[in-house]
């Protein structure tokens, strides 16, 4: 008889760190996904072998762990370490007190700390059965070479990683790593990113780039089409790397997360609003993108306030039963000339038909489209400025395109719902026809495809290199115009980094509370440095 060592173990991160320490049952533990009686299963975690690895205790108290199979697992003297520079064990190595282990790819898998072995009662001396390929063998090895076999612990192995860091930069010179968080000044939005074949995205940012795009995207589009679209492999690929790109530029700028800050408490209003109308969260990235929530901020177009309605959108969402108006406003060419709209939506061509459009041709080189409306002046009335009303009108107006049957069938609504903001869901049930509103081009489009092809609309028709044509009227063969060609992806980069800021920061606020889950364990956030609020306040640039 001898006696028997039960292993005790505690999860760091993720949805059993609230468990503590936990004591399995010895001589051997196996830890995994899914790895049998009386193993560790390990709830919750993505990136896990049903049988990822295999802790064996011997007689003297002493421990082993072993990866099974091509099984990722990484080992460190302690916590608080970045998992990323240390390499993947290939066989049995030895733990010791307070060290840790990391199973799974990092970002996706689980930290784990071992807090040594008890003895309890007694175990039939026996072979000791694992998975582990080489425990085994490595028992066979007399009590002195078994201490110089495995001797490469934790505080020898991150020495010997330390020295190969070293050797590395003396003969090679330094390893390029990659900060995933704010590098760079930068700027609070991207209008539009381009992707080059030979300039790959960052792997890093893809890896939890599918958890982000199917909680804010394609878990919607499921749900409303009914379609088998739960895989990546059937996701719109150009479409999410589009994004995951847009993530990275944003996620790389300081001034984005200053944004972020600033306008942390109408965010959460919006994701209210949007959340009671029935929408998608992604939606409150919306105002965001238009004017970085700027209530007064004017386009060249006269579309104002954060969410950037046109002027017709005063009697439009007014004949709908809001509480909303857009009147007597003032003409900078024209002071004693005041302007109300009468129809619920713009022109065709905005720029050349609207009335609050001025056009100067006479200065060559020069843009001769510019909003007569006044900008400081403006409209006596303009509930467009106002964020409640702005939004009421914006849940009402998406609401529609996200109602609509053919697009909730599409498999790609919640793309084309963000699309309808920018260029507009269908204006002939406003009296103008417009082929390049979002369900025209839609059904344009998709005629004589088959539904398979369906979800990919978005991503087919993103052609245009940047946001502005080279001619006007040129939409580079799309079916959408070339701004709204670069709307979708941007609109869910900002809403997916918004998410990961706000559940860190603000996890308190009912608001952001969903979120918090993401920025822990295996939450995409979780490998993205996002910033603390604090970094953000005090961060200067010159």
């Amino acid at each position: 008889m001898t006696q028997r060592w039960d292993v005790r173990i505690a999860a760091l991160d993720g949805p059993m760190a609230a468990q503590g320490t936990q004591v399995l049952r010895g001589p051997v533990v196996r830890m995994g996904s899914n790895p049998g009686p009386d193993g560790l299963t390990l709830h919750g975690y993505r990136g896990l072998e049903a049988s990822h690895a295999v802790i064996s205790v011997y007689d003297d108290g002493g421990a082993t762990i072993t990866p099974v199979g091509s099984a990722q697992l990484r080992l460190a003297p302690h916590p608080q370490v970045n998992w990323r520079d240390l390499g993947v064990l290939t066989g049995p190595a030895h733990l010791t007190d307070g060290c840790a282990v990391y199973l799974g790819p990092p970002g996706r898998g689980v930290a784990l700390q071992f807090h040594g072995c008890r003895p309890l009662g007694t175990w039939q001396s026996g072979e000791l059965k694992s998975d582990g390929t080489s425990v085994h063998a490595a028992r066979q090895v007399g009590a002195g070479n078994q201490k110089v076999f495995f001797g490469l612990g934790c505080l020898i192995m991150a020495a010997a990683t330390a020295m190969m860091a070293i050797l590395a930069f003396v003969f090679v010179g330094p390893l390029p790593v990659e900060r995933l968080g704010p590098i760079e000044a930068g700027q609070a939005y991207y209008e539009f990113v381009r992707i080059d074949p030979d300039d790959p995205v960052n792997p890093r940012i893809l890896e939890g780039m599918e958890q982000a795009f199917s909680l804010f995207v394609m878990e919607d589009n499921v749900e409303v089409s009914g379609l088998r679209l739960d895989e990546p492999e059937r996701w719109d690929p150009v479409l999410f790397a589009h994004t995951a790109r847009a993530v990275e530029m944003h996620l790389h700028s300081w001034a984005t997360f200053r944004r972020f800050e600033a306008v942390r408490d109408d965010y959460a209003t919006v994701l209210h609003a949007v959340r009671e109308g029935g929408l998608p969260d992604v939606m409150a990235a919306i105002p965001y993108v238009e004017s970085r929530y700027r209530l007064k901020v004017q386009s060249s177009a006269c579309a104002k306030g954060p969410w950037q309605w046109m002027p017709e959108s005063g009697p439009r969402f007014a004949e709908a039963g809001l509480d909303f108006e857009v009147s007597d406003c003032a003409f900078r060419d024209d002071p004693s000339f005041r302007y109300t709209p009468t129809d619920r939506t713009p022109p065709n061509q905005v720029y050349r038909n609207g009335d609050y459009i001025s056009r100067d041709t006479s200065i060559e080189n020069h843009d001769p489209r510019k909003c007569r409306i006044a900008v400081t002046e403006g409209c006596a009335v303009d509930s467009r400025t106002d964020l409640g009303s702005s939004t009421a009108a914006a849940v009402l107006a998406l609401g529609e395109a996200y109602e609509d049957a053919e697009i909730r069938g599409s498999g790609a609504a919640v793309q084309m719902v963000i699309g309808s903001h920018y260029s507009g869901y269908d204006d002939a049930k406003l009296g103008v026809a417009k082929s390049y509103n979002i369900l025209p081009a839609f059904r344009s489009w998709k005629e004589g495809r088959p539904r398979s092809e369906w979800p990919h609309f978005y991503g087919e028709n993103l052609l245009c290199p940047t946001n502005v044509p080279e001619k006007p009227g040129d939409f580079c063969g799309s079916a959408l115009t070339p701004g709204a060609q670069h709307y979708a992806y941007s609109t869910i980069a900002v809403h997916v980094l918004a998410a990961c800021y706000y559940g860190l920061n603000y996890g308190d606020d009912p608001a952001f509370e969903a979120y918090v889950p993401l920025t822990r364990g295996d939450g995409y956030c979780a490998a993205l440095s996002i910033p603390l609020a604090e970094e953000v306040r005090v961060r200067r640039w010159p």
